[in-house]
C-alpha cells in the first residue's frame, strides 16, 4: 500500500492524498521538524485532504495512514512546507485596531489573511508592508504571497475593547489559549467615575472574578490598578465570563470570555 499526492506545500490550498492498495481507518501528520504544521479534512477510507496551516519556518513532516487500531501505520508519505530562507514578517504582539506587519528580505505582489475568529481584516497593502484592522479582537495568520506562492506568515491578534467594559480596561487575548490578561488605568478610571475630578483620594480598588457558564466562581483577583493576569490554561473550550467590580459603582462590568485550546 502506498500513499500518492503533492507533498511539497507553498500555498494554504487544501491537497488531496489517497491511498491505494488497501482502506485505512484513521489518518494524521507527525511533524518532524520545524514549527510549521498541517491540518486535515475529510478522511475516508482511502483518503484525504491536507493543508499546511503555517509557513513561519517552513517544516517536514509525514503523512500516516492507519488500520484496526495498530500502532504502526500502513501507509506513510514524508510532507514539507515550503519555506524561504531570510524572508519574514514582523509586528506588533497585537493589533489595536490596526496595525501595519512589515516583510523583511523580500517583496510581496498579494497577502491573505486567515481569520481563526473575531474579526480581522487587511486595509492597506504595499509590497513590504500591510495594515491589519480588528474590529472586536481576534485571532488569524498573515500571509505575505509572491508568484502565487506563500514566502513568510505571521499570528495576528487583535484586542478586544468593549464588549461591556469601560475604556479604561484593556482585555486581551479573547479567544484566549493560556494567559487571560486584564489591564486597568486607575488615573482613567478615577475620572470617568468622577472621584478624580472631585479631589477625592480616594484609591480604587478593583475585584476582577472569572466565573464560569454556570456562575461557580473560578478565579479572583483584586488590584489597585495596573495588569492582572489569568491562567486559563486547565480549563476546558467554552465560554467563561469576566466581571470586573470597581468598589464604586454597585453592578461589575461583565464580558464574555473565549476559551480555545
Amino acid at each position: 500500500m502506498y500513499i500518492t499526492g503533492t507533498s511539497t506545500f507553498c500555498d494554504l490550498n487544501w491537497h488531496y492524498f489517497q491511498l491505494s492498495g488497501g482502506t485505512a481507518d484513521s489518518w494524521n501528520v507527525a511533524m518532524d521538524c520545524c514549527s510549521g504544521s498541517f491540518a486535515l479534512q475529510s478522511p475516508s477510507s482511502t483518503g484525504v485532504y491536507v493543508k499546511a496551516t503555517s509557513f513561519t519556518t517552513g517544516g517536514t513532516g509525514t503523512l500516516r495512514a492507519f488500520k484496526n487500531g495498530v500502532s504502526a501505520p500502513i501507509a506513510t508519505l514524508p510532507l514539507s512546507i515550503c519555506y524561504t530562507s531570510g524572508i519574514y514578517l514582523y509586528g506588533p504582539p497585537y493589533v489595536n485596531p490596526a496595525e501595519y506587519f512589515y516583510l523583511v528580505g523580500g517583496n510581496a505582489d498579494s497577502w491573505h489573511l486567515e481569520t481563526h475568529s473575531g474579526t480581522l481584516n487587511i486595509t492597506y497593502s504595499e509590497p513590504t508592508r500591510a495594515s491589519v484592522y480588528a474590529s472586536n479582537g481576534g485571532s488569524g495568520t498573515l500571509y505575505a504571497v509572491k508568484n502565487g506562492f506563500f514566502v513568510a506568515s505571521i499570528n495576528v491578534v487583535g484586542l478586544w475593547r468593549g464588549g461591556g467594559m469601560p475604556s479604561y480596561i484593556l482585555v486581551y487575548p479573547n479567544p484566549v489559549n493560556d494567559i487571560l490578561t486584564v489591564e486597568i488605568d486607575a488615573d482613567a478610571a478615577a475620572e470617568e467615575l468622577g472621584l478624580q475630578a472631585a479631589g477625592s483620594q480616594t484609591v480604587l480598588t478593583f475585584d476582577i472574578r472569572l466565573y464560569d457558564g454556570q456562575g461557580n466562581l473560578l478565579q479572583q483577583q483584586k488590584t489597585n490598578g495596573g495588569a492582572v493576569r489569568f491562567n486559563v490554561s486547565t480549563l476546558p473550550d467554552g465560554i467563561c465570563y469576566l466581571h470586573v467590580y470597581d468598589g464604586v459603582n454597585k453592578d461589575p462590568a461583565m464580558q464574555s470570555i473565549v476559551v480555545e485550546h
